[in-house]
């Protein structure tokens, strides 16, 4: 049996997190000592090696609750654990495909600002900001567009329309 402090240094967190997934119902003691300490046994290490390894791979907290409860029904098809993998697996892909559209878009207003030297309130990046230029284009899954003169175009026409004095 291991106190806090014992279950602590044996998995290299803070008695403060091991309190904080107890309160979010992802460890809890096995018994309490007649001095009132937690008291965990060996199962205790291996649940947060799993919460740590299932952190690493984008799982919330609320998603590592289910997989625990999935791991406790022993009866429980494995097929469930493989769907929440999955899921999350889809989930990431998705957060891939839109980190590389908020890359691409940020080379390119990096690219629409090649005199550093002019003053802010001339700074295309500023104006394709304020102008709305970043406007997500959607392809028919749900997934953003981008042309590769898109924001360059926006930019030049807002531009225009400003040296002209329209609104």
């Amino acid at each position: 049996m291991f106190t806090i402090g014992k279950l602590s240094e044996k998995t290299g967190l803070t008695p403060d997190t091991l309190r904080y997934y107890e309160k979010e119902k992802l460890l809890q003691p096995v018994d309490w000592s007649e001095a009132g300490y937690r008291l965990y046994d060996g199962d205790a290490v291996r649940r947060i090696r799993l919460i740590r390894q299932a952190r690493e791979c984008g799982f919330r907290l609320s998603e590592i609750r289910e997989i625990l409860i999935f791991r406790q029904q022993r009866t429980a098809p494995a097929g469930e654990v493989r769907r929440k993998i999955l899921e999350k697996k889809r989930e990431l892909e998705k957060r891939i495909l839109t980190m590389r559209s908020i890359v691409r878009t940020l080379d390119q207003l990096g690219n629409l600002c090649c005199d550093e030297t002019r003053p802010v309130g001339d700074c295309p990046i500023l104006t394709a900001f304020q102008e709305e230029v970043l406007v997500k284009e959607k392809t028919e899954d749900g997934n953003p567009v981008r042309q590769p003169d898109l924001l360059e175009k926006r930019f030049r026409r807002s531009r225009r329309l400003n040296k002209e004095g329209s609104p």
